[in-house]
């Protein structure tokens, strides 16, 4: 299932299909895409006070953007999934995030050490 997955998605985006719907049972194949800077906490809540899950290593994760939300100080924060474990998930704080989503920084993966 994760090669199908991959295999539509590599499809998708490189623009060689367009499909208006596809109905698979694969909902994370139209999850916006992202990545995470280097070192980054993914986090059990969308607050800095939730439980580390994990720690991202120096080589950018590319990451499915699932949702975003408010954190208590009003920073955005992603839920996010990372591409190559989708057993990893968690929450990251939306200047971490780059490349997807609401207010993500847009620079290129260059800009975030990758």
């Amino acid at each position: 299932m994760l090669r199908l997955r991959e295999l539509i998605q590599a499809t998708l985006l490189s623009g060689i299909v367009t499909i208006a719907t596809l109905n698979l049972n694969v909902p994370s194949v139209f999850a916006q895409q992202g990545y995470l800077r280097p070192n980054t906490n993914i986090r059990s809540g969308p607050s800095a006070s939730g439980k580390v899950k994990k720690t991202t290593g120096t080589a950018c994760e590319v990451v499915e953007i699932l949702k975003s939300k408010r954190g208590e100080n009003g920073e955005l924060w992603y839920q996010i999934r990372l591409f190559n474990n989708s057993k990893v998930n968690g929450w990251v704080r939306g200047d971490l995030v780059g490349g997807g989503g609401e207010k993500a920084d847009p620079r290129p993966e260059g800009d975030f050490g990758c």
